[in-house]
């Protein structure tokens, strides 16, 4: 059975691994950073606006998800953006998606943010898969890639 939770010191090089796994497979024209990740890991460990969420199946983590709970630049209040989302691919198709999704909107709601963010990048159907969320369309995000 897969369950969602908080990701805990002992995921640490799992979610690494995890996190190096998805730059290659979503974003290859970057370069990974493992400094920065485990930076990341660190501050979502010991820090309040940043949380990573794991699957696990079989004692196993096989994917997670990042949200940011930020302060609008020019508002009051503030609002939680998911950042990143990877389910290992032998995994896909199972309930590890929906379960680290609906864990992280439930977290979100409990904070009381104005707005919650959330999106998939590369993936076909991501938009219709997070409309089942209660999500709708917030308006259009383009990317230009400079240099390299």
């Amino acid at each position: 059975m897969i369950h969602c939770r908080l990701l805990v010191e002992a995921d640490r090089e799992r979610v690494v691994e995890l996190a190096r796994q998805h730059q290659q497979e979503s974003a290859p024209h970057l370069t990974f950073d493992l400094d920065r990740m485990r930076a990341t890991i660190d501050r979502a460990l010991y820090k309040p606006n940043l949380i990573i969420f794991v699957a696990e199946y079989q004692e196993e983590v096989i994917g997670y998800l990042a949200a940011v709970k930020e302060p609008y630049a020019a508002c009051s209040g503030f609002y939680i953006e998911q950042q990143l989302f990877y389910v290992e691919p032998r995994k896909r198709g199972s309930r590890a998606a929906a379960k680290l999704f609906a864990g992280f909107v439930r977290w979100a709601e409990l904070q009381q943010a104005e707005e919650i963010f959330a999106s998939i990048w590369g993936r076909q159907g991501g938009d219709r898969w997070i409309r089942r969320f209660g999500f709708e369309p917030a308006g259009q995000q383009m990317r230009r890639r400079v240099g390299g």
